[in-house]
């Protein structure tokens, strides 16, 4: 899976989680979103654009991202170090 794709999912995705649980204005927490998730798709597009990875490698690097993701937030959550 590609590294790349691993890491933007987890820095912009909770990233994007801290965002959206900290603004209460909806536009922004949709614009904020999109934005994330562009940069996440960028990133992506950017390794198999340059040819070192195959688009099988970073939806595996997205899906790996993705379960961390969920698996840290649900951590931070149960130690109560995220009061969201």
């Amino acid at each position: 899976p590609s590294g790349h794709a691993i890491m933007a999912i987890n820095v912009f995705g909770f990233l994007w989680y801290v965002c959206a649980m900290s603004l209460t204005n909806n536009i922004l927490q949709v614009g904020v979103g999109v934005m994330f998730f562009a940069i996440i798709l960028l990133v992506g597009f950017s390794r198999i654009y340059l040819k070192v990875h195959y688009s099988s490698d970073v939806i595996a690097g997205y899906l790996v991202g993705w379960a961390w993701l969920i698996l840290m937030i649900r951590l931070l959550h149960d130690l109560s170090i995220l009061h969201y």
